[in-house]
């Protein structure tokens, strides 16, 4: 089962789990459309606070740039962006996987 967690710049100090994600009705996702992870988005949060983008590089622009709060990915995937841009960016939280949810 793949994991997932909240890719999140490496400066962010106002949540640190999906719990206090969620619980944040500011704070806003950016997803890949298309994925497991959109679909997990969806269930955790309101369609108003998602931003799907059609690539995953794009949402993590998106995050740099400060247009979303966090990116939900695969585990992974959100380890090789720390693994290359370990300055701007961390994962946060403990892992979710889509058979814990619904």
């Amino acid at each position: 089962q793949v994991a997932q967690r909240l890719l999140v710049r490496a400066d962010e100090t106002r949540f640190a789990s999906v719990d206090e994600f969620v619980a944040d009705s500011a704070l806003r996702v950016g997803t890949q459309t298309g994925t497991t992870n959109y679909e997990t988005a969806v269930s955790l949060l309101p369609e108003d606070r998602i931003t799907a983008f059609e690539q995953f590089p794009f949402a993590v622009a998106a995050l740099i740039n400060g247009d979303v709060d966090a990116v939900l990915m695969d585990e992974t995937a959100g380890q090789g962006y720390v693994g290359t841009s370990a300055e701007q960016l961390k994962l946060v939280g403990e892992p979710l996987s889509s058979d814990e949810l619904g």
